[in-house]
Order: C-alpha cells, then sequence, then structure tokens
C-alpha cells in the first residue's frame, strides 16, 4: 500500500479473523493477532506478508502486539505486570438481563526503574471462543467489568486480563489473567394465575 493509503494489499488469506498490526520500529515485519490455529494468539510476518509465524501459544487469548526495544538500544522505562506469579483474582457479583457481573482484582505494580507504584491499569476481556471482547481501565487495583450473555444462551468461559501502564504510557510486556465463566442466560416465565 502507499503511503497515502492507496492501492492497499491483502497480507493475509484465511478463514479466521486477522488483526491488532504492529510494525516493527524497523519496517521489515509486521506483528498481528490471528484466530486461525483456534485461539487468538501473537504471529509476525515479513512486510510483504511472507513467512508468517506463530509467536505465542498462551491458555488465554493475546491482544495488541507490540516491538520491544532492538537490543542496541536502551528502553526508557520498563514496568513489570500486575505481581508475577499472582493471578487476577475474578469474582461473579451478580447477574440481571443483560448479562453478568465481576469484580476483578490485582496486585499493585511498582514502575522500574523509579520505583513509583503505576497508576494505571488496562483491562481486557472476552469470551473464549473470540465471539466477543471488551477493554476498560482503572486508576487502583480492582475494577467491576460486565460481560453480556454468551451469543448461544448458554454457559460459557471467558478471561480477564490486567497489564499495568506507567505515567509514560510505557505497559508492561506481560499481563495477568485469569479465566471466567459466564452463566447462560435466566428465562422467567410469568403466568396470569
Amino acid at each position: 500500500m502507499g503511503a497515502d493509503g492507496s492501492a492497499p494489499t491483502r497480507l493475509t488469506n484465511n478463514p479466521a479473523e486477522d488483526g491488532d498490526p504492529s510494525w516493527s520500529p524497523d519496517g521489515q515485519q509486521i506483528a498481528f493477532t490471528s484466530s486461525r490455529d483456534g485461539s487468538r494468539e501473537i504471529y509476525a510476518m515479513n512486510a510483504d506478508g511472507s513467512e508468517q509465524t506463530r509467536l505465542t501459544n498462551d491458555p488465554y487469548p493475546a491482544f495488541a502486539p507490540s516491538w520491544g526495544p532492538w537490543l542496541d538500544q536502551t528502553p526508557p522505562d520498563t514496568i513489570p505486570p500486575p505481581e508475577p506469579g499472582h493471578p487476577v483474582e475474578v469474582t461473579l457479583v451478580g447477574t440481571d438481563a443483560g448479562g453478568a457481573i465481576y469484580d476483578v482484582t490485582w496486585f499493585a505494580s511498582v514502575d522500574e526503574p523509579s520505583g513509583e507504584p503505576v497508576g494505571l491499569y488496562r483491562l481486557t476481556f472476552g469470551f473464549n471462543d473470540g465471539s466477543w471482547t471488551g477493554a476498560d481501565s482503572a486508576t487502583g487495583t480492582s475494577a467491576q467489568v460486565r460481560f453480556p450473555y454468551h451469543w448461544s444462551g448458554q454457559t460459557a468461559t471467558g478471561w480477564v486480563c490486567v497489564r499495568a501502564e506507567d505515567a509514560a504510557g510505557n505497559q508492561s510486556a506481560d499481563q495477568a489473567c485469569n479465566g471466567l465463566t459466564v452463566p447462560s442466560v435466566v428465562t422467567t416465565v410469568l403466568t396470569n394465575d
């Protein structure tokens, strides 16, 4: 595609959803997400679409790949995910006609090398089958997220992931995640007795 957006060229061609493209700093490769292998994972390819390679194999869907600094560059700042080794805690607190509501909590992150507490967390969440995803942010170590009922009306599994972000906008390279179950739609039958 031209720099002005003219003459676009399709780089992937499969029945799955491919998205979230991210150009490498040198412009030679593109990282992207795809559900072509059954779960949303991160892939990379050359700028012409050749050599598409799967980079992740995680139990939770991957989103928004980004490129880190090259080895000859010093990163301006680094930030760990919310307390590595401690998963996000997810608790179902209620349901209503629109879906299920969950309290989500996690351990705080501290910025490196400044040692300052992180003031922003980015949450992503969705169904394992990729049929719905959502995003939110929080300034503390807890948030409430709402999932709609699954389109099938049946119980469905999902996930919530949290990534820390410092004041400069740097996000943790890794995220803390946990799974959840969204209950099936509850229907009430009213009778005139």
